[in-house]
């Protein structure tokens, strides 16, 4: 095979790739700003310290992508 006989085959593997990795981002995405219906009844006090407890040590002890991760996640879940 020629080099650029190569690189056509090459460039048709990587195409379905790189579909499916944006149709899984579009997804994610959608998922992400899907707005939800928020709910007071829904609100869980206990659930929520926990998570906040998690937050402040997630805090100081510097692990922010899993202090990003609860933040996003109480947003989500406690306040719709």
């Amino acid at each position: 095979m020629t080099g650029a006989a190569m690189t056509s085959v090459a460039h048709r593997a990587r195409k379905p790739a790189l579909l499916t990795l944006a149709a899984v981002v579009v997804a994610l995405g959608t998922w992400a700003v899907y707005p939800r219906s928020p709910s007071l009844a829904g609100f869980d006090p206990d659930a929520m310290a926990r998570i906040d407890t998690a937050m402040w040590r997630d805090y100081y002890e510097k692990r922010y992508a899993a202090l990003f991760y609860n933040l996003y996640s109480v947003s989500r879940e406690q306040f719709g």
